[in-house]
């Protein structure tokens, strides 16, 4: 016994009926289209009536045209705006431009004339920091060049072409120097920072941080000497400096204590080691503020000024010792002129 397949049946018919929808719209569109409108224009007189006909389609056709281009037409119109705000604000750049090159004219003298002095300073700071490796890197560079600058240089209305590209070689001129004397600069920072930090760690300033009377004064020198109190001939193994009691006394170098403690003639003392194999002493003080295996910076009050131990009168005794021989601490006292010149 066969079965019918209904679905198949089915699906078929439904095309069809969807077929003729769309046929039967078509047609529709089709009639609506051919369809005809009469446009009558009536004037005032009335004695001549103008009419025409015109189908959907090509009113359709008319409407479409005239969309597009009204939409096409504010397009070019919003550009064409765009375009000449854009024109006009550089316009406007280009005349306040011109007026700060005038401006700007005004300042390149002064600055071309501080580039030739700052030039100078450079060269003098590179000949004490090292003169060698420097004057070889400038053997190999073409030097700036100087001088003053016309005040008729990038006039907007000058039309001589070769003196506004030698105005023009002029600034690229000082630009260029400028960058040379900025390398040679910092050349020299470079070199003065790696001495601050080895200076950092050398005994190389005065010990005694100063009070009403000033920073003190060296009363007894290094070397030999005759003893203040046998009156016989000894070797005096440090600087006597004098000042008030109670005086700060600070570290002259980064280190570590050694000791902090009283010793005998030394009465109240610190001792400092120090990077590089120096040590530094400070004798007869009144007080200490530091205890053995504490770790102190350079300027850092450790002790107070006095008179104790084997002394005459408030004094330090400031002792300066390379791998643990006592050597002129003079030389080193006024080694350390970065703190003065930064002050």
């Amino acid at each position: 016994m066969s079965k019918i397949n209904y679905s198949g049946k089915y699906i078929y018919n439904k095309k069809g009926m969807f077929k003729k929808r769309f046929q039967h719209i078509y047609r529709k569109l089709l009639e609506k289209g051919h369809e005809h409108l009469t446009v009558m224009f009536i004037p005032h007189s009335e004695k001549r009536i103008f009419n025409f006909q015109i189908s959907n389609f090509a009113l359709a056709l008319v409407s479409a045209t005239i969309l597009i281009l009204t939409i096409g037409g504010s397009i070019v119109y919003v550009k064409n705006s765009r375009l000449q705000h854009t024109v006009n604000t550089q316009a406007i750049q280009i005349v306040s431009s011109a007026s700060k090159v005038k401006s700007f004219i005004d300042i390149v003298n002064p600055i071309n004339s501080r580039t030739n002095n700052l030039d100078k300073v450079a060269n003098e700071l590179s000949e004490l920091t090292g003169p060698k490796s420097i004057s070889q890197s400038l053997q190999n560079m073409k030097p700036g060049i100087g001088g003053p600058i016309s005040d008729k240089r990038l006039n907007i209305s000058d039309k001589n072409k070769s003196n506004k590209m030698q105005e023009i070689n002029q600034l690229k001129d000082i630009y260029s120097k400028l960058g040379f004397v900025t390398k040679k600069i910092g050349d020299v920072n470079t070199i003065l920072r790696g001495h601050k930090a080895i200076l950092q760690h050398i005994p190389s300033i005065f010990p005694v941080l100063g009070s009403s009377i000033g920073r003190g004064y060296v009363v007894s020198g290094f070397g030999w000497r005759k003893d203040p109190i046998t009156y016989q001939m000894s070797e005096h193994t440090g600087l006597d400096i004098i000042n008030i009691p109670m005086t700060p006394i600070v570290a002259a170098a980064d280190g570590v204590v050694v000791d902090a403690k009283a010793g005998g003639g030394r009465g109240l003392y610190v001792e400092l080691k120090h990077k590089f194999g120096y040590s530094t002493v400070y004798m007869h003080l009144s007080a200490f503020r530091v205890e053995a295996g504490q770790y102190v910076k350079k300027h850092q009050i450790i002790g107070q000024l006095g008179s104790t131990g084997r002394s005459t009168g408030p004094h330090l005794h400031y002792e300066v010792h390379i791998n643990g021989v006592p050597i002129d601490p003079a030389p080193f006292i006024g080694l350390d002129r970065f703190r003065l010149l930064t002050r």
